[in-house]
């Protein structure tokens, strides 16, 4: 490498951290087929001057004349092409203003479209019928968004030759008895649909040919206060509370094989008690299932319980491992988890607390107390918060929170975080997106 080429490969600028404190911001980039740096940031009391940064680029030019692989700070680019959408409130909570409408955004290979990528669709909600999109999946060429507001499952077919505010393909509500879909998911061909205003679970067993207003095959009622669901391998599992005297039940229904479940079948297993170490304020909230592993978070204690045969549970199961304290570094309002391969990512959105992300791993192996190998927080990360997390073709997406504001980040190589580490990709708060809600993600 030339002098002339590493002086143009390199950049070295200033940014204060809007958290808590300046910044000196190190960025490099190399123009090496294949690789790229990753940016370090380093703390300091002064805002470097023109003279200051000068320096540093001349010492820092040096640097990659003298050491030209830098292997322990690279990072190789993905070469997956990956679409993300984006699900945004838009209004943002106690604001007395106009602002934003809600909307929906679609990035086509997001992985290798830079660092501040455009939208390549937009779906307002000032144009067609978005509240609060919660809840966004894809399946093949189709997209499925879930909308708490609106009462709504919208799907748009094909969703990569879509244009900008195009109307949804097929529109399920009020006709097929949605009043609040609050989380949505697929399985084997079966459309899952969580209505946790009237705390029921909706079955739509054929989702790729649905029509507007179809109703669905079979509706799962009386499972509590329902709070959020995971589907695996034809199995069903809903998180609930309930109010039993002065004290409060949590309880994990479990529904096996949905393709033929009927609507008055009990159910096979019901997590509650044992399962949560016969604590009275237990409130199973957020849950996922990885690997055949069942991740429970509780409410008010701030445990994560883990259940290591999510297909093969019983009656009042207790947990294989229960997290706690250290364990999930103060944690206490989990709001989702991802996975990628034997990493587990659990995404907080207390933002007093200033943890975005803590990672862990091996996801089946865990052990009580294990420490995270990585947290992302505000003070070095700027991920305060995160309301939806999802990991695809080994990259980290993340729709993160701030005292109800908030932007979207992505992280290249998921497994490989450290702490502190700031995001590849950021989809900025005020430029794109205002309240993020709900980030899914699939490799094309």
């Amino acid at each position: 490498m030339t002098l002339e080429s590493a002086k143009r490969a390199a950049i070295l600028f200033a940014t204060p951290n809007p958290v808590m404190m300046p910044y000196l911001r190190v960025t490099c980039a190399l123009t090496l087929p294949g690789w790229r740096f990753d940016t370090m940031s380093i703390p300091t009391v002064f805002r470097p001057s023109l003279r200051v940064r000068a320096a540093g680029m001349m010492l820092f030019v040096l640097a990659i004349l003298l050491v030209p692989a830098c292997p322990p700070f690279r990072t190789p680019f993905t070469s997956a092409t990956v679409d993300l959408a984006v699900g945004d409130a838009g209004n943002a909570p106690f604001q007395f203003k106009m602002l934003p409408h809600p909307q929906i955004l679609l990035y086509f290979d997001v992985l290798n479209a830079g660092s501040r990528p455009n939208p390549d669709v937009v779906l307002s909600g000032d144009v067609l019928p978005i509240g609060h999109p919660d809840s966004i999946i894809f399946d093949g060429a189709d997209m499925y968004v879930g909308d708490s507001v609106m009462g709504t499952v919208s799907i748009w077919r094909d969703y990569r030759s879509i244009g900008n505010n195009q109307s949804a393909d097929v529109v399920l509500g009020i006709p097929s008895g949605i009043a609040s879909a609050r989380k949505i998911a697929l399985d084997n061909g079966i459309l899952v649909v969580l209505d946790t205003e009237e705390n029921k679970v909706l079955l739509f067993r054929h989702a790729s040919t649905l029509n507007d207003g179809d109703a669905p095959d079979v509706v799962l009622e009386n499972v509590g206060n329902a709070r959020d669901m995971a589907v695996a391998d034809g199995n069903l599992f809903v998180s609930s509370f309930s109010f039993v005297g002065e004290s409060a039940q949590g309880k994990v229904h479990v529904f096996r094989d949905l393709a033929t479940i009927e609507a008055d079948a009990p159910r096979d297993v019901v997590l509650t008690g044992p399962s949560f170490l016969d604590q009275p304020f237990v409130w199973p909230d957020t849950l996922a299932v990885f690997n055949n592993h069942l991740f429970v978070f509780g409410q008010f204690t701030h445990h994560i319980f883990v259940f290591s045969s999510a297909d093969d549970l019983v009656h009042q199961q207790p947990p294989d491992l229960v997290f706690g304290g250290p364990a999930t570094a103060g944690l206490s309002s989990i709001t989702s988890f991802a996975a990628w391969n034997e990493s587990l990512f659990v995404a907080n959105d207390e933002f007093s607390q200033n943890i975005g992300i803590a990672a862990y791993r091996p996801l089946t192996d865990l052990e009580p107390g294990q420490e995270p190998f990585a947290l992302l927080d505000g003070y070095h990360s700027l991920v305060p918060g995160v309301i939806s997390a999802t990991a695809e073709a080994g990259a980290l997406f993340l729709a993160t929170s701030y005292a109800g504001f908030g932007d979207v980040q992505v992280f290249r190589r998921a497994e490989l975080l450290r702490d502190g580490q700031r995001a590849d990709i950021v989809i900025a708060h005020g430029e794109d997106v205002l309240v993020p809600v709900a980030v899914a993600a699939q490799e094309s």
